[in-house]
């Protein structure tokens, strides 16, 4: 594994923001390039062949928050596969990273066929230019079928009407004639989302091909069945052969919390697109992600070991050009081998790696293994209270990962307040707990959409928190920076009574802290026993309360200061 760190964050020497950041890095490897990953910030990734990789980063109007870090890794074989690993200390359990991804120059022979099934909601609700657009997003998937993929349309609103009876070839006859199809959608009527998702998983039969139902509305259940329940478990039951639910909830009628839950229920995932953003960008990524399966119906096995909550839950399929990107914990370190199993049409696939887990003597440039992994956490444990309700042991959790990551959302923003304890762990949680009651009430509307939106990123999200000040969703799903939060080196910082608090450090920790004054013959002293990384901590302009080597410190100004 290669890693590359980029100084970038100038937050620190200043506060005005850049026009433009960007960033241009070329890889040419002798050996192919297995894997490309940035934990630090979103990236655009070009692979020219097996040997290159081009990575780009532009942003603008952006004041630096974290350094770049880059990692590559290179090696031989059909699915190249890496490991990172993280572990704090030798007494909890670790943190892994896996990134998984089939080499770039892919032998189009060996493809998979897949079936696609286009779910469009043509209610009366969809006039105007939302029917444009979600017709314009069936004709890019259209245009981007293979010769031997299967496909069928199904429209929908009171009634459901099928483009063809059964599964079509995608050649050119039966795409001509879908595109005809498509022209002559107009909008109209109710919304009987039951009824459009019993007939396309109904189509759904052949076993030894991936299958993909995309599923496009903007409204309620109106027509047909209309409980939630019993539309999750009527999907569920018709999908035979696993097939993967993609929803895309297109502005703020939608129930949100009933798309989450068919697609959490049927190995997919859900999208929402705001009123003011164009449909076809986000259902154009999909399918681009979606062209070309290689490996399906993954799964994953340490030889001899027993890896904990990772996410995401339901393996996705690994397509060409595309990457997984796993996390997850570990109890037992030392080697391992990975085992990677999936199917190629219905012929097991097994890849396998060996692997060391750390045993508590991390690299301190790790430490973003276990932010993201409880960014995930978060999100996870968020949406199993949307779908199941309120659970005090999962809310205890994540007011216990928010706190000590600085991973804040709606429901633990009050935590950035100074008036807030941190060590008071019931009252937070009832207060979170109170928060969370707008996922029950709230499951449309631009609040209901915006909360599914923010868990929807949690889960996804392949970049861990970024360093420096916190950033939030509010309630409207906007991102708000936190002024009293932040992120330095594998630390949260809270800024409580005039000084800066380490999430970490309990109340009787802080009755025992050590005081001592900075550019002190003390201060010099315990600056020299450090490791470089943890200097950091010393260099803060404020007043701070940090824990460093199993001993709580108070770093202060200098007298007369």
């Amino acid at each position: 594994n290669i890693e590359v760190i980029y100084p970038l964050s100038t937050e620190k020497y200043s506060t005005k923001p850049l026009n433009e950041l960007k960033i241009d890095c070329r890889i040419n490897s002798s050996e192919p390039i297995t894997s490309v990953y940035c934990p630090t910030h979103t990236v655009q990734v070009n692979r020219p062949n097996n040997r290159t990789a081009e990575v780009s980063l532009a942003e603008h109007h952006v004041l630096p928050r974290s350094d770049f870090h880059l990692l590559y890794s290179v090696g031989e074989g059909d699915v190249g596969m890496t490991m990172l690993s993280y572990r704090p200390n030798s007494v909890e359990p670790g943190y892994f990273l896996l990134l998984a991804s089939p080499p770039v120059e892919w032998d189009c022979t060996r493809t998979i066929p897949k079936t696609v099934l286009l779910v469009l909601d043509k209610s009366g609700s969809m006039t105007g230019e939302k029917i444009e657009q979600a017709k314009n997003s069936l004709r890019f998937v259209l245009d981007h079928l293979g010769s031997e993929d299967t496909f069928n349309i199904i429209t929908y609103d009171s009634d459901i009407t099928t483009f063809a009876p059964e599964l079509q070839r995608a050649d050119s006859d039966g795409l001509s004639k879908a595109r005809e199809f498509v022209h002559r959608i107009s909008a109209g009527g109710s919304t009987n989302i039951d009824g459009a998702l019993r007939t396309a998983m109904g189509m759904c039969t052949v076993k030894d091909r991936p299958t993909y139902v995309i599923f496009l509305t903007d409204g309620l259940p109106t027509a047909g069945e209309q409980r939630e329940a019993a539309i999750v478990d009527n999907c569920t039951k018709t999908n035979s052969v696993k097939a993967r639910l993609m929803s895309f909830g297109v502005g703020n009628d939608v129930n949100a919390r009933l798309l989450d839950k068919l697609t959490a229920a049927n190995f997919g995932d859900s999208q929402y697109v705001r009123p003011s953003e164009n449909i076809e960008a986000p259902v154009s990524r999909l399918f681009s992600r979606l062209t070309t399966p290689i490996l399906c119906d993954l799964r994953m096995e340490f030889m001899g070991l027993d890896p904990s909550l990772t996410y995401p839950k339901n393996l996705p399929d690994l397509f060409q050009g595309n990457q997984l990107v796993l996390v997850g914990r570990y109890h037992q370190s030392g080697p391992t081998t990975l085992r990677l199993m999936g199917k190629v049409g219905d012929q097991e696939r097994v890849y396998t790696q060996s692997m060391i887990l750390d045993d508590g003597l991390a690299l301190y440039s790790r430490g973003f293994i276990e932010k993201l992994w409880a960014q995930r956490r978060i999100g996870y444990l968020t949406d199993e209270i949307d779908r199941n309700g309120q659970n005090k042991e999962l809310i205890e959790e994540i007011v216990r990962l928010s706190t000590r990551h600085g991973i804040l959302t709606p429901y633990t923003s009050f935590l950035a307040d100074d008036s807030v304890k941190l060590t008071d762990a019931h009252a937070n949680a009832m207060k979170a707990g109170e928060n969370l009651k707008l996922l029950e009430r709230e499951e449309k509307g631009k609040l209901g959409v915006a909360q599914r939106a923010s868990k929807q990123d949690m889960m996804r999200k392949p970049e861990a928190p970024s360093a420096g000040q916190v950033q939030v969703q509010d309630w409207d799903g906007n991102t708000v920076e936190v002024q009293t939060v932040q992120n330095i080196g594998n630390k949260t910082f809270y800024r409580k009574q005039n000084r800066w608090v380490d999430s970490t450090v309990t109340e009787e920790q802080e009755k025992k802290a050590v005081r001592i004054a900075q550019y002190s013959d003390e201060y010099f002293k315990l600056a020299n026993s450090l490791p470089s990384s943890m200097n950091q901590y010393l260099a803060m302009t404020e007043p701070v309360l940090v824990n460093l080597n199993d001993q709580t410190y108070e770093v202060v100004p200098p007298p007369n200061s």
